[in-house]
């Protein structure tokens, strides 16, 4: 994105941003409030200069916003206000830059609370080139920005005891069915635009158990396809326990096996880098625990694939390997701490013959629920970082 306009980056997919609000914006599919906007960048926007980040619902500006300006400044939070939103409405976030500031790396994070116990949001957009318009089933992360016609791509590992609801699906085309999958196969949480552009089921849920592998399908039913056509979507994670919310994270890439280590994302992970400080996140004084890793190939007999926490660059507590013909991990028992600011990413190592495949996590960050009757836990939904954009 450029430094001297205002910008719109997506919620669901943190790699991309655009001048319009519409081409970005998410669905929001419960009630709950949206509070704790931390920003950090790397270089300072220079005298005089400055950014401002800006929660954004339904068009339009909110109290929740962030200015970093100056010579010096690097970091920037606003956690006195918290804003009311309600199921169906669209946010996104602004970045506004003023004189001209300097090129730099930004990492966001905010906080999502909702108004009925254990629920945390998700969503994605099923973004990436295909092949052809054919086949017409495509599948989706339960979280982030990708889309394939191999449904082990993107099968990510729920980590604890809760419920899927709440499917909203929109901005596409018409003819869209979108269907959420569990363990490769269909559920009744479903709905189709026909003539429209979106749709939402709000009726229906699907229990879901820890190791169950959570993604989604899109298809549709015409002749001719336009892959730019990326449709969007978002849904409610409901845990059992309160102040327990899930983190998905399906990587498009190809390229963990053998070697690393490679760096990944907690939460709507993309792509994997060779870099730490690309991947790595703003923490929000979570505890993480019950990590869980699924490849979608076997590493092969004698081999493995090991996936660790890192806090602030060292390796943290959780870690589990997926060993010979296994396909699963994880751990259970060991948990991660966190303070704010630190910055939170995970590691992926292979050994020597490892086979090549694509990798999903999936781990719970906990905060214990709030004091207030009728209220939700401070689940930690985004944790989102973004390389490079602020050019």
């Amino acid at each position: 994105m450029t430094t001297d306009s205002q910008q719109f980056l997506g919620i669901w997919h943190s790699s991309l941003t655009y001048s319009g609000y519409a081409s970005v914006y998410g669905k929001i599919p419960t009630d709950g409030t949206i509070s704790r906007l931390f920003a950090e960048i790397v270089l300072a926007p220079g005298a005089g200069n400055k950014w401002d980040f800006t929660l954004y619902i339904n068009g339009a500006p909110t109290a929740l916003t962030v200015e970093i300006s100056g010579g010096a400044d690097v970091q920037g939070s606003d956690i006195v206000h918290e804003i009311d939103v309600f199921q169906g409405d669209t946010w996104a976030l602004s970045i506004f830059p003023d004189s001209n500031p300097t090129a730099t790396t930004l990492k966001l994070s905010l906080v999502f609370e909702g108004v009925a116990e254990g629920e945390s949001i998700h969503g994605g957009i099923a973004g990436g080139t295909l092949a052809s318009y054919s086949p017409s089933t495509v599948y989706c992360p339960a979280s982030g920005k990708w889309r394939t016609y191999t449904e082990n791509d993107v099968k990510a590992p729920c980590p604890t005891d809760g419920a899927a609801r709440d499917l909203f699906q929109y901005s596409a085309d018409h003819d869209f069915i979108m269907i959420f999958r569990k363990n490769g196969a269909n559920t009744a949480l479903t709905c189709d635009t026909g003539a429209a552009s979106s749709c939402s089921d709000l009726a229906n849920l699907v229990d879901l158990a820890p190791g169950d592998l959570v993604n989604l399908v899109y298809s549709h039913d015409w002749d001719t396809y336009d892959d730019r056509i990326y449709p969007r979507y978002a849904w409610t994670f409901v845990a059992d326990e309160d102040g327990e919310a899930p983190y998905f994270s399906s990587l498009a890439d190809g390229n963990h096996g053998a070697g690393g280590p490679s760096y990944i994302e907690l939460h709507n992970g993309f792509r994997s880098s060779g870099v730490e400080a690309d991947k790595s996140e703003v923490g929000q004084g979570w505890t993480f625990m019950k990590l869980y890793a699924w490849f979608s190939v076997a590493p092969g007999a004698g081999e493995n694939l090991t996936f660790k926490m890192r806090v602030e660059g060292a390796d943290g507590n959780l870690t589990c390997s997926i060993q010979d013909a296994a396909q699963a991990a994880n751990d259970t028992v060991n948990e991660d701490v966190i303070d704010d600011w630190d910055l939170i990413d995970l590691t992926v190592t292979g050994s020597g013959g490892c086979a090549l495949g694509r990798t999903n996590t999936g781990l719970v960050g906990y905060k214990a629920p709030s004091v207030d009757v009728g209220m939700g836990a401070k689940s930690p939904i985004l944790e989102l970082m973004l390389a490079g954009v602020l050019d």
